[in-house]
């Protein structure tokens, strides 16, 4: 998959899974080295020893609806977004990558803020999208009902003469 310029990877090793992965990443104690595309496999290693993956063909292509659904489901926030741009929506892949721009920037020494307001961002769209995606309607807070219109309200602080 790709977000922005650089092309991701999910690493699985036995009951673990990876986040979204570049070149150069580490999971697991597995660095990334490498991904050739036109063999479509990934160059990883571990304690100086070299492996190359063949990588399957993408699932994120070939997906059926009820199959993004059940992976959705449970999905929240961050991940959530993640899993979308993965399955090629384009809005929330423009979001991780500003989340992941915040982010970088924020590991190079400067302000959260902008890492925080990008998670948020990403987060809104993200369940905005699987609600859309599962056929919910967006949850509305609780309000007071409306007043009718000419009706008479008591105040409370307004007190009954005896």
């Amino acid at each position: 998959m790709r977000i922005g310029d650089a092309p991701r990877f999910v690493v699985s090793l036995k009951n673990e899974t990876s986040d979204w992965l570049e070149v150069g990443h580490t999971f697991k104690g597995w660095k990334i080295v490498s991904f050739d595309a036109g063999s479509v496999s990934l160059i990883v290693e571990k304690d100086g020893r070299r492996h190359t993956s063949h990588l399957r063909d993408s699932k994120v292509q070939h997906a059926a609806s009820s199959d993004i659904k059940s992976a959705i489901r449970d999905l929240s926030g961050v991940r959530l977004g993640y899993e979308l741009a993965a399955r090629g929506d384009k809005k929330v892949a423009e979001l991780v990558a500003r989340y992941e721009e915040a982010l970088s920037a924020f590991n190079a020494g400067k302000t959260q803020a902008p890492v925080n307001f990008a998670r948020a961002q990403l987060g809104q769209a993200a369940e905005a999208r699987k609600r859309e995606i599962l056929g919910e309607k967006q949850k509305t807070p609780n309000k007071a009902p409306e007043p009718t219109p000419g009706a008479v309200t008591p105040r409370a602080t307004e007190r009954t003469s005896k």
